[in-house]
């Protein structure tokens, strides 16, 4: 075994701890440091926060900034790092992006004897961050842990910056990593595993393989035990699996340690059932690019075409909905209620998200102020906030009033949740000033008016500015200097300036304070007094706003339950009015939700594509139920389509499942509990798995879990093996849906699998429409059934820009092989013909074969002839395969005769 490396950080550390030579400060950073190991430590010294030993070794590589070293002449230099205090926000941002937890330590005094006090206010971590700029609005922050249960494993999760927690109870392994996969997390709790858990510890491995860029941290398990009697409170009446409630507790005792108590804003537990959402697991949330497309980000995905909400909170609602759609009958409808209702009231819709666009992003304001964060730009960002609020209540009480005899009790419960807390406002409007400073102190924060020692003191202050000028004009007269001036640093405070040429005329009651290069600087008494006056006006007046915007922000912090109730009512109206304007715009149409029967959709469409395309998109058709084809085995070449037609029929279901209205002429679509796609090629090398491999395993996956009322989407099953293996494994799948009822497309380029319409009256064959046109081939992006004439690839190969030449000698090859003559491999053996075996699954599925043109009769005896000269003993597999076509083949034509 390699010796470990050791940084020159961690040596010059191990030192300093020994060390007698160690100074104080010093001293008091390794104390500090010793509690938060496992963050990066900003350290306060004046206007700085330094970095020192491993700390700065890593925070210097992450930040790019510049690694010196204190005492370079020891033998142990000490590595260090700084940025300054005023910045330190952005430096944070990219610590935390990079999965790294950091623990300010702040100043909590001026030195008076010896050094300061100094103690961490905050740890703040990828799940817990609360800056705007590294937060991405349109999809939450989530901080999550997991604990095993009785019933397999308990999944809390929070976005700190709303207050949002939610936990569910997930049955197994591949449950819990389609859940955590889905969401995301930024950081993750685990169990720490005991001493001889050896699953446990493999599958913290597994769990950090699946989320590379999640900071996932272990916790023993008693501390799910330790919270605070604040957040102890929010599991009071909670009704829930017990492991379940361990991970909520699990999660809380880490937010209570990291964020100092500041947890008001965190609302009590919703228990989600499992049981009440549609399962999308990884491979379909990737193959239909829900919410992210292959590229990354939300353009050309599904979230991306039809998002049309306005806020922040919006997006990440619909966000939630397209991940987790709904399989509750009733909770569908009055989605749909209310789409419906703002797509037929046009005016409503108008009027309610030009209302949403004065609310900002009520739900992280809110977060700030529970934690302490919000600033006197937050409170009027909440003011105007509150504004839209109250105009939004009243058209929407006006507009349910008005539709009283039709479903829209989803907007009537959200439109009685909307509080403009009309007190909390005039709050605001009479404390803050129009436009008060980032900073306390840095200009006017408490308006004019508000407290009347806010007031004198800033009169003071005014005044003693007239008084400057007035006493300055004054000294210039009575000391007949006339460059005399009046000025003031932060470092000498008040005095009076007189260059070197006038230091004649100097009255003798100046006293010298400070001399320049050409100038002498001087100090009266009266200028004395008056800035004793000055001063003391200025540092009482900033403590004063100070104080009064606390008792602002703590006034309105007492409102979080209330502001987290109206921002999700506003986020639920901004989603509902948002899909609205997308079916409006897009010429959607309401779906037929119900609980089983026929999936049928008439001239469905792609979003995302038909996005792109516009009106050049191609509508199809769809069936799938119990009376007709459940399995549609669909051919045709590349480029025609397959892919997109498998892929919009699985959207509408999935978007009519959220309650959305789908891109279609009508729809009736059953209620389904999952939603499989194995749909393209990939590999997995980080892995060890091969484009073969990742198909078998999703396919696998598919197999296990899928029951009757799934809805599985299949694309060229077996691809990445032997014809031979992918025909059969391709055909085997194919059985299996037929066996357990559920409702597939297959999509394939084996033409053999058409033979499945013989054997199952519930198989359809179905083929994408192509045309030859003047030589080449056009494709017409029609569905229609009846399987398909050819591949057309070397057309497709042609239209790509292969050389002809290269064409030319595929299409050779080709005719070779349809003329029926086996290939002879190296080693003497036969390679069977596969247009034998398609003309078996033909002749299953309707068609004659082309033998049949021949005499029974002489087939049979040609067979009994090629039967005499088969050495059974040495027979292949293969050669078993081209005997059983030829004896099938004879057999068929004899039984035509």
């Amino acid at each position: 075994m390699s010796e470990q490396t050791v940084s020159p950080g961690a040596t010059a550390k191990a030192a300093a701890l020994t060390s007698s030579k160690t100074s104080p400060v010093m001293r008091q950073y390794l104390e500090i440091k010793g509690s938060h190991e496992d963050a990066v430590l900003f350290f306060r010294l004046g206007d700085f926060y330094e970095m020192v030993f491993d700390d700065a070794e890593q925070a210097s590589s992450i930040l790019d900034i510049a690694l010196t070293s204190r005492n370079k002449n020891d033998e142990h230099p000490i590595p260090m790092c700084g940025v300054p205090y005023h910045s330190a926000r952005n430096y944070v941002a990219r610590l935390l992006d990079a999965g790294v937890k950091v623990a300010i330590c702040e100043q909590m005094e001026l030195p008076q004897r010896g050094i300061a006090r100094r103690q961490v206010t905050r740890v703040i971590t990828p799940g817990t961050s609360l800056d705007e700029e590294a937060l991405a609005p349109e999809r939450g922050n989530y901080i999550a842990c997991v604990v095993r249960s009785s019933a397999g494993w308990g999944l809390a999760r929070a976005d700190f910056s709303t207050g949002e927690l939610r936990v569910t109870e997930l049955g197994g392994r591949a449950a819990l990593h389609d859940a955590v996969e889905g969401l995301a997390p930024s950081e993750l709790l685990v169990e720490a595993a005991a001493g001889d858990a050896e699953g446990d510890a493999a599958e913290v491995h597994a769990l950090r393989e699946l989320l590379p860029r999640c900071l996932v941290t272990e916790r023993e398990r008693r501390a799910k035990l330790e919270v605070s009697p604040t957040t102890a409170a929010l599991l009071d009446g909670a009704d829930m699996p017990g492991g379940c409630r361990d991970a909520v507790r699990m999660l809380l005792g880490y937010i209570d340690e990291t964020q100092g108590g500041r947890t008001a804003h965190l609302r009590a537990p919703e228990y989600l059932e499992s049981s009440g959402f549609l399962k999308i697991d990884r491979a379909t949330r990737r193959n239909l690019e829900i919410v992210e497309s292959v590229e990354g980000g939300r353009r050309g995905s599904l979230l991306g075409a039809i998002d049309g909400s306005i806020t922040p909170m919006g997006k990440r609602m619909v966000r939630e909905w397209l991940l987790a759609p709904l399989t509750d009958l009733e909770a569908i409808g009055e989605r749909l209620d209310a789409v419906e209702l703002f797509v037929g009231d046009t005016t409503l819709a108008t009027d309610l998200r030009e209302a949403l666009r004065g609310v900002g992003d009520l739900e992280r304001l809110g977060g700030r102020l529970g934690t302490g964060t919000a600033g006197a730009r937050d409170l009027l960002r909440l003011a105007d906030a509150l504004d839209a609020v109250e105009q939004t209540r009243g058209f929407l009480d006006a507009a349910v009033v008005a539709v009283e005899d039709r479903p829209v009790g989803l907007v009537r419960r959200a439109a009685a949740d909307l509080d403009p807390q009309g007190p909390v406002r005039d709050l605001v409007r009479r404390a803050i000033a129009d436009e008060p400073p980032l900073s306390v102190g840095k200009g006017v924060t408490i308006r004019d008016g508000y407290h009347d020692e806010v007031d004198r003191l800033r009169s003071i202050r005014s005044d003693g500015k007239g008084w400057m000028t007035g006493f300055e004009a004054g000294e210039r007269a009575r000391t007949g200097i006339p460059k005399l001036k009046v000025g003031y640093n932060k470092v000498f405070g008040y005095y009076i300036e007189v260059s070197r040429a006038a230091q004649d005329r100097v009255p003798d009651e100046y006293e010298r304070k400070q001399t320049l290069a050409n100038a002498e600087r001087y100090i009266t008494p009266e200028l004395k007094k008056r800035e004793a006056e000055l001063l003391g006006a200025e540092e009482r007046l900033a403590s004063l706003e100070n104080h009064l915007l606390s008792e602002v922000l703590d006034r309105v912090a007492a409102e979080i339950p209330v502001i987290a109730r109206t921002s999700t009512a506003l986020a639920l109206l901004d989603a509902l009015a948002g899909m609205a304007d997308t079916a409006y715009r897009c010429g959607f149409v309401r779906p037929d939700v119900c609980r089983d029967g026929a999936l049928e959709i008439e001239e469905g469409r792609h979003p995302v594509v038909e996005a792109a395309l516009g009106s050049r998109f191609v509508p199809n058709d769809c069936r799938l139920g119990p009376d007709g084809h459940r399995v549609m085995v669909i051919t045709g070449p590349n480029m025609a389509g397959k892919s997109t037609y498998l892929r919009q029929v699985a959207l509408v279901a999935l978007l009519a499942h959220c309650g959305s209205f789908v891109p279609a002429t009508s729809a009736r679509i059953p209620l389904v509990d999952r939603i499989f796609t194995r749909i393209g090629a990939s590999d997995n090398l980080a892995r060890g798995q091969s484009t073969f491999m990742v198909e078998m395993t999703e396919t696998a996956n598919i197999l296990t879990t899928m029951t009757d009322r799934s809805l599985v989407v299949l694309d060229e099953i077996g691809r990445g093996t032997s014809t031979f293996d992918g025909i059969s494994i391709a055909w085997a799948v194919a059985e299996a849906m037929v066996r357990e009822g559920v409702k597939t497309l297959f999509a394939t380029h084996y033409h053999e699998l058409a033979g499945l319409a013989g054997e199952h009256d519930c198989v359809g064959n179905y083929s994408v429409a192509v045309r030859r046109y003047k030589g080449d081939v056009v494709f017409l992006y029609r569905v229609v059934e009846g399987a398909t004439s050819g591949s057309y690839g070397i057309e497709v190969a042609r239209l790509a820009g292969v050389p002809e030449e290269v064409i030319d000698d595929a299409r050779r090859m080709l005719a070779r092989f349809e003329s029926g003559a086996p290939t002879v491999t190296p080693t003497g053996e036969f390679q069977p013909n596969l247009f034998a075996a398609a003309e078996i699954a033909a002749g299953s599925a309707g068609a004659q074969p082309a033998a049949a043109e021949n005499s029974g009769v002489a087939e049979l005896h040609d067979l009994a002839d090629r039967l005499v000269e088969v050495d059974s003993d040495r027979l292949t597999p293969l050669d078993a395969l081209n005997v059983l076509a030829e004896l099938v083949r004879a057999a068929r034509s004899s039984r035509s005769c």
